[in-house]
């Protein structure tokens, strides 16, 4: 029977590290590879759920705004606001108040 020796020892030692840093390389490059790739998807889906969200909010500032102009301009041509602009009583104020008080009211609830 035939003793290891330390130059059979070395020599299997480089072979045996000749093939497992290479494959342990492949491997580590493979796990980051997917694990970037993981990253980018991950932010890919938040950036679209962040422009959803950025797309609502900017549905329902602009309804509100379209809502409260509308209103604005309704006030504006009113005979109500030409009549206590031109003549400040009672009466008008009362008018005044009335109206705003229609505008005020009649919106619909969401």
């Amino acid at each position: 029977m035939r003793m290891i020796n330390i130059r059979d020892i070395k020599r299997i030692l480089k072979i045996y590290i000749a093939v497992i840093i290479p494959i342990f390389i492949i491997t580590i490059s493979i796990f980051d590879y997917l694990s970037k790739s993981e990253i980018e998807k991950t932010k890919e889906i938040l950036k679209e759920g962040q422009k959803q969200r950025a797309e609502v909010v900017n549905y329902v500032i602009e309804n509100d705004l379209k809502r409260a102009y509308d209103d604005l301009l309704v006030i504006k041509n009113s005979n109500e606001l030409d009549g206590y602009i031109n003549n400040i009583n009672e009466d008008t104020i009362t008018q005044m108040k009335e109206l705003l008080l229609r505008v005020a009211t009649n919106k619909k609830k969401l």
